[in-house]
C-alpha cells in the first residue's frame, strides 16, 4: 500500500515501491487516482512456481486528504477547477507567479491548518 496526498492523486507523481528482492521501483502515476485505485507493475510480483518468471506486483493506493483548509486554500482550489483550457495572457502570468511562490509540496498541507493561519481565520 502507498499513501498519496490528494494533490498528487490529482496531478500525478512517481511513487517509490519496495520489491521483495530489496529494490525500489519508481512507478509513474499519470492518471487521476480515485479511492480504491490499484496499479499493476508487470513482472515484479511473487515468483511463479516452476521457475516461469514472476507475477505482477499490485500497488494499492490510499488517498491522504488534508486535515483542514484555510479560506485562501479553498479559494485557490476552486479557482483551479474553473481555469479555462486556454488561459488568457493575464491568467498565464498569474499562474507562473503563483507556481514560483508556492513550491512546498507538503509543507503543512496534509497535516492540518498551520497555527498562525488558523488563528487568523478564527479557528
Amino acid at each position: 500500500k502507498v499513501t498519496l496526498p490528494l494533490y498528487q492523486a490529482l496531478c500525478g507523481t512517481a511513487i517509490e515501491v519496495p520489491t521483495l528482492d530489496s529494490r525500489v521501483l519508481s512507478v509513474p502515476i499519470s492518471d487521476i487516482v480515485k479511492p480504491g485505485h490499484r496499479t499493476r507493475v508487470a513482472g515484479e510480483g511473487m515468483p511463479i512456481p516452476g521457475g516461469a518468471g514472476r507475477g505482477d506486483l499490485i500497488v494499492e493506493v490510499e488517498l491522504l486528504f488534508p486535515a483542514g483548509l484555510t479560506e485562501a486554500q479553498k479559494a485557490v482550489i476552486k479557482a483551479g477547477f474553473f481555469l479555462p483550457a486556454i488561459p488568457s495572457e493575464k491568467q498565464s502570468k498569474a499562474l507562473l507567479e503563483f507556481d514560483k511562490a508556492f513550491k512546498h509540496p507538503q509543507d503543512g498541507w496534509s497535516s492540518g491548518i498551520p497555527k498562525d493561519a488558523a488563528q487568523a481565520n478564527g479557528h
